[in-house]
């Protein structure tokens, strides 16, 4: 908007150069994680959770490390933007319910979904290079490698940062 108001681009140029599938996909992200809070199912999965996890939920390492883990592998083969809303709308809430700092959830919750890099399908510039005749095991090993490694690296980060120990 700022480059329309001060004459740097077009408006016309603008909105034929938009990239309308990203708009419209973070807009039925948004919209289904709002769904999911609506609809209750949010507290149900965190219900299963907290029931799953135990006594162990109410350490903020191990919320952090859930969040982000699942996140990680969920974006492999789902829609990051999507991904990220609907485990946002359990994980802040569960932090807040157990007393805990939300952001480092939060964070977890995106960090590991922007980690998707060990399938072909996991984000669209990967899947774009698939037509240089990479197998699915190409994308495993290294893309696989990378996220672990990245995935390990937040984690250490995000438990220091926030001084969750």
């Amino acid at each position: 908007m700022v480059l329309i108001i001060t004459g740097c681009v077009d408006g016309q140029h603008a909105m034929s150069n938009m990239q309308w599938s990203a708009l419209v996909t973070l807009g039925a992200a948004l919209a289904i994680a709002k769904g999911f809070v609506k609809s209750g199912v949010g507290e149900v999965v965190m219900d299963w959770l907290m029931l799953t996890l135990g006594s162990w939920v109410a350490n903020p390492v191990v919320l952090v490390t859930v969040f982000l883990v699942t996140g990680f592998l969920l974006s492999q083969f789902l829609s990051n933007g999507s991904l990220v809303s609907m485990l946002a709308a359990i994980g802040i809430p569960m932090a807040i319910e157990i007393g805990c700092n939300p952001m480092p959830v939060a964070m977890a919750c995106v960090f590991g979904c922007s980690l998707a890099m060990a399938t072909p399908v996991a984000t669209t510039t990967i899947t774009m290079v698939q037509v240089a005749g990479y197998r699915f095991k190409d994308y495993f090993r290294i893309g696989g490698l990378v996220g672990l490694i990245s995935l390990i690296t937040v984690w250490a980060s995000l438990i220091l940062v926030y001084g969750l120990i």
